[in-house]
């Protein structure tokens, strides 16, 4: 893995639990967007690198987001039901991240897309949907993963560089993972155009359809104009659920 250099921090940290930050009208709940809107005029602007959806006790929601300055990080969270700044925190210096190993120099010198790969991963298997989903480099080359369920099936699939489908697994899968998917309301595509939006198009590094808390989240790494992204989709209603980017 990768690291990245972390500048040193001087903590400089504020809690602000009682601020008021133009809260919303009575009923109204805070969405994402204004959040982002809420934090970065406390922080006279910046870019928001990590963002999340959080609940504590007693019902209280909040977003939590970390966001870059010109010299300084922030980290900020918001009420999520009226506007309130909770915490705010200043360290002096830009922080670096981490980002998983992956391969976007391998795919972009390959013909082979993310795209293909699965569309030969499906026709393989007679067609599904995609659960999860990998991008790496080996020593045969560029190599797709796909996990594809079906009929009570889930069917690991393995194709190259060169569209060659070179590992196939199958096996049962059990009536709770089959009930979670019969609620399934938005399929990869969907899920990845809700991303996309976000983050804008890039090169797919790896997807998991994961459940949290018992609600599914389609889960997105990806390369977009030489930055790494992490984002998470609810599947229930499509709003990102946490992204950050490298």
């Amino acid at each position: 893995m990768k690291k990245s250099v972390r500048l040193g921090f001087h903590f400089v940290a504020v809690l602000l639990f009682a601020a008021s930050v133009a809260p919303a009208a009575e009923n109204d709940v805070i969405d994402a967007n204004r959040a982002i809107e809420i934090a970065l005029e406390q922080t006279g602007g910046g870019e928001v690198v990590d963002f999340g959806q959080h609940s504590r006790g007693r019902g209280l929601r909040y977003y939590r987001m970390e966001i870059l300055g010109d010299d300084a990080t922030y980290r900020v969270e918001i009420d999520a039901d009226t506007g309130k700044l909770l915490k705010f925190i200043r360290r002096e210096g830009r922080r670096g991240r981490d980002w998983p190993e992956s391969t976007p120099e391998a795919a972009s010198a390959s013909n082979m897309t993310w795209d293909r790969a699965l569309d030969i991963a499906l026709e393989s298997v007679g067609g599904g949907t995609l659960v999860g989903g990998e991008m790496e480099r080996r020593r045969r080359g560029l190599v797709f993963e796909f996990e594809i369920v079906g009929e009570g099936r889930a069917h690991e699939v393995k194709v190259d560089s060169a569209g060659d489908i070179f590992d196939t697994r199958s096996r049962n899968i059990g009536g709770r993972r089959r009930s979670r998917l019969d609620g399934l309301r938005m399929d990869f595509h969907a899920a990845l155009a809700v991303v996309e939006e976000r983050a804008g198009r890039g090169m797919i590094l790896e997807y998991d359809l994961d459940s949290e808390g018992g609600r599914l989240v389609h889960e997105f790494e990806l390369f977009v104009d030489g930055r790494g992204h992490k984002v998470e989709v609810n599947d229930a209603d499509g709003t990102i659920r946490r992204f950050w980017t490298k």
